[in-house]
Order: C-alpha cells, then sequence, then structure tokens
C-alpha cells in the first residue's frame, strides 16, 4: 500500500487515552514505532487510508489524528489531517 503517513503521540497519552489510541489501531496498521525520548512521545509510521499515496523517492508526511465524540463524550470515528509543513 502505498498510503503511508506518520504520527506523533506523546507517552501519556498512550496509558491515560485508551479509546483515542484503540481508534486509531483500528483505522490504521502500525508498521514501525520510534521511541523519541526527548519530547516523551512515540512517533509511528503506519499505512491507513486517510494517508495520500507517496511517489517514488517521497518523504513520509507527518499526520495528526483528529478524534469525533458522541455527545457522551465516546470516541466514535478518528481520521488523519496532513500536518502542515
Amino acid at each position: 500500500m502505498k498510503n503511508r503517513g506518520r504520527f506523533t503521540l506523546r507517552q501519556s497519552d498512550l496509558l491515560n487515552m485508551t479509546d483515542e489510541v484503540m481508534a486509531i489501531q483500528a483505522r490504521v496498521a502500525i508498521l514501525e514505532t520510534r521511541t523519541m525520548y526527548v519530547h516523551s512521545s512515540i512517533e509511528f509510521l503506519a499505512v491507513g487510508p486517510d494517508f495520500r499515496p507517496l511517489e517514488p523517492g517521497e518523504m513520509i508526511p507527518e499526520y495528526r489524528p483528529i478524534f469525533t465524540s458522541d455527545p457522551r463524550g465516546a470516541i466514535v470515528h478518528v481520521e488523519f489531517v496532513e500536518a502542515a509543513q
């Protein structure tokens, strides 16, 4: 799949935002992770339908997850938006 993207989550979010993390895992296939010790975060390299197709040799762009919740606050959807360069 050519639809690759990368995104970063703080390590504390992985523990405190379990519904959001599960929504992400349902939306993308994670290929690789990198621990960023300086920022206490983890960078994910993934494939998924929200990432745009890449041309050969193109750098993998960074995305940010956008969560939608219902009136009770339950996460109902996640999508990824390409971060501004």
